[in-house]
């Protein structure tokens, strides 16, 4: 069988949904393990920078809007954003933490992500503490099969899309309260 399965936990729950062929389950890995370009320069690649960062927005098309604030701005895509904060560091800071990686890449309107959770239904009977059930979830968008180590790649790398435009899965997940 050329599919695997990847399991979503919500709460204490567990769904199952289809992954990936095989053969693009490993290319996926690939990609997320590889590096790109020189991964060891501390150097902003001036075609790498983002010239949509030099305005905060107020005076563009559509901008100063009532209660619209300015956005922050910068000449180097904010490359040392984070100097002298407490860093993500690929970890899971309960306290707080600052993350210097890029968003990374941003799918198309048509291919971005889209879960909805079809059960329980909303409105359905309370489901009382403690107890185990399954959640149904239906995903549009994303190539699941694959996931990096929440314990220690927290938001520690750029989102990456797979060759279809489709959003390649993180190393975390939703939690409801």
């Amino acid at each position: 069988m050329l599919f695997h399965s990847v399991a979503l936990a919500l709460f204490a729950s567990t769904g199952l949904v289809e992954g990936v062929s095989a053969g693009r389950h490993l290319d996926i890995h690939k990609r997320a393990t590889g590096t790109t370009g020189d991964d060891t320069s501390l150097t902003l690649a001036q075609n790498a920078i983002a010239s949509g960062s030099f305005s905060d927005g107020l005076t563009e098309i559509g901008g100063n809007e009532a209660f619209e604030a300015a956005s922050a701005t910068s000449k180097n895509n904010f490359i040392n954003f984070c100097e002298g904060e407490t860093l993500t560091n690929g970890l899971q800071i309960v306290t707080g933490s600052c993350n210097g990686i890029p968003m990374g890449q941003i799918p198309a309107k048509n291919k971005m992500m889209s879960s909805i959770i079809t059960f329980p239904l909303a409105g359905s009977k309370t489901i009382q503490s403690e107890t185990t059930f399954n959640i149904t979830v239906q995903m549009s968008n994303i190539t699941p099969g694959s996931f990096s180590n929440a314990a220690s790649t927290y938001f520690s790398a750029p989102q990456q899309l797979d060759s279809s435009g489709e959003g390649l899965p993180t190393s975390h997940h939703l939690t409801f309260n």
